[in-house]
């Protein structure tokens, strides 16, 4: 019998086995972060549409009706929040392997806007499929929870961050998440680009451009960071992690 999970062919066993991946798409996500490649993998088992978007396309919009999940196959995009002003912020940066629209499940209203960073691939999963497997997959429904608490983790530490934290040390903040991140995707850990602009990161960490900038020249000068336009290189992370801790 096949492993494959679809919503038009499923029974009570195939939903209580965990959902297991193959081929390529196996291979794109076995790096995800913690729980991350488990619900990846039950989400794109079966056939399921791909999504192209061009860079500063929107995904989804804040305030729509939650109708899918999606899963980033290749590229990245940002979440924005607004508030009653109007004014947009940046709340997170997803990388391949992360699901877009997790947010939703409770409410059924989306909260956040997602927009493409660069051109943008996804795998849409529908929320009639995505209510099946929470019903029926124990499995996923663990791993959905565990992405979620991942999520409000990191939500409290950027409340801290913004709150607490020097230029420098949201900085190294930002740059040793990336760093962790790309690394359980299977890039280097130590040299990656940054899909972002200056301005989004500052947007992100709640800092100027100008300070963006002045404290990554800081970093370089320290010889703690290689940069060159928006590739980037973590020569001491050890360094980083104290200022992380410490401040500098």
């Amino acid at each position: 019998m096949s492993e494959t999970l679809s919503a038009s062919r499923c029974t009570a066993d195939d939903t209580a086995r965990a959902p297991r991946a193959h081929g390529t798409r196996r291979t794109l996500f076995r790096h995800a972060t913690g729980r991350a490649n488990e619900l990846a993998w039950g989400l794109t088992e079966s056939g399921v549409p791909d999504v192209r978007l061009g860079r500063r396309d929107t995904l989804l919009r804040s305030g729509t009706r939650f109708e899918a999940l999606y899963v980033i196959r290749a590229g990245s995009c940002k979440l924005v929040v607004t508030n009653p002003d109007g004014e947009e912020h940046i709340v997170a940066f997803c990388l391949p392997g992360e699901v877009i629209g997790l947010e939703a499940l409770g409410s059924g209203v989306h909260a956040t806007t997602a927009y493409a960073l660069e051109a943008l691939t996804c795998w849409r999963i529908a929320a009639e499929r995505v209510d099946m497997l929470l019903r029926h997959n124990g499995a996923f429904a663990r791993a959905v929870v565990d992405v979620l608490s991942l999520d409000v983790g990191r939500g409290l530490r950027a409340l801290t961050m913004l709150g607490t934290m020097t230029a420098a040390q949201r900085l190294a903040s930002f740059l040793l998440d990336l760093a962790e991140r790309y690394q359980q995707l299977g890039f280097s850990g130590s040299a990656f680009e940054l899909r972002m602009t200056r301005t989004e990161i500052g947007d992100h960490l709640g800092l100027s451009t100008e300070t963006v900038s002045r404290t990554l020249s800081r970093l370089r000068t320290d010889g703690l960071v290689s940069v060159s336009g928006r590739s980037v290189r973590l020569r001491d992370r050890t360094a980083l992690g104290q200022i992380l801790l410490h401040g500098a």
